[in-house]
């Protein structure tokens, strides 16, 4: 009878391991996390029941299928906390972790349990600036998380970029900040764009306003602004600044005075 036991064991491991599993998170082209899969079931498949591949600075979710949803799928529960690197997190059912820079990241699956490695570790990044990137007509630079001279000023309690005397066509222009002059450490917002519409054909100085807690990001503009206007008294002569909390509109000047604009 015992050994009866041990052969259905071992039977039972071996269809385990070659049984057919499949990664599925929230891939896409850029990253080909998951095979670049969007929570496909069967669009990325383990092999021999392991997974590898490299992401750029991001949160990423995942599940382990079967191929499709209606078999049993395994997440956050099914991970072996004793062999995986710390600091992954429950995302509603689902493994979610989040990495600070480029990472190589292994998945591996037994039939039961997650293993999940990282060779950086687990956790959201210390934020040290914010810069707008967007269309090359209203940033300068098409889409550049880098381009430092895009960078937003924590002023007056909250983080504001002034772009002057920008020429604008009539239309929509697409915008969002990211942290730390890169792609997925952290966007605002995090998923799409926004839009800033531009009524009429001009030359706009664009004040872009977020929160202090990277919370809500807005964009304005008003018809440019010659800085004689205000005085050439100092280098932030002309910084036009909306309070994102308040609405308050003002250009802020050496000395602290506000002048409304």
């Amino acid at each position: 009878m015992k050994k009866l036991l041990l052969f259905v064991a071992a039977a039972l491991l071996a269809v385990s391991a070659s049984a057919q599993y499949y990664m599925a998170g929230d891939g896409n082209a850029t990253n080909n996390w998951c095979c670049g899969e969007n929570w496909n079931p069967a669009g990325c498949a383990m092999t021999d029941g392991a997974y590898s591949t490299t992401v750029p600075a991001g949160t990423y979710q995942f599940k382990v299928t079967q191929g499709d949803w209606q078999q049993p799928n395994y997440g956050y529960d099914a991970v072996d906390a004793s062999k995986s690197t710390p600091g992954y997190e429950d995302g509603g059912g689902n493994v979610k972790f989040t990495v600070s820079a480029e990472a190589t990241i292994n998945v591996s699956f037994d039939g039961s349990f997650i293993t999940l490695t990282s060779n950086v570790p687990f956790g959201e990044a210390t934020i040290t600036s914010w810069t707008i990137a967007g269309a090359e007509a209203l940033m300068g630079v098409e889409w550049n998380p880098a381009a430092a001279e895009n960078d937003m000023a924590f002023v007056g309690g909250a983080y504001t970029l002034t772009k002057s005397g920008v020429t604008l066509e009539a239309g929509d222009y697409d915008y969002k900040a990211c942290a730390n002059h890169a792609w997925g450490i952290k966007e605002l917002p995090a998923y799409g764009n926004q839009t800033l519409t531009i009524d009429e054909d001009g030359t706009y100085d664009i004040i872009f306003s977020m929160d202090a807690m990277a919370t809500e990001l807005n964009a304005d503009y008003v018809v440019a602004t010659d800085a004689d206007e205000v005085g050439a008294d100092s280098a932030v002569k002309n910084q036009k600044i909306i309070d994102a909390v308040t609405g308050e509109r003002y250009i802020l000047k050496a000395n602290g005075e506000k002048v409304n604009f």
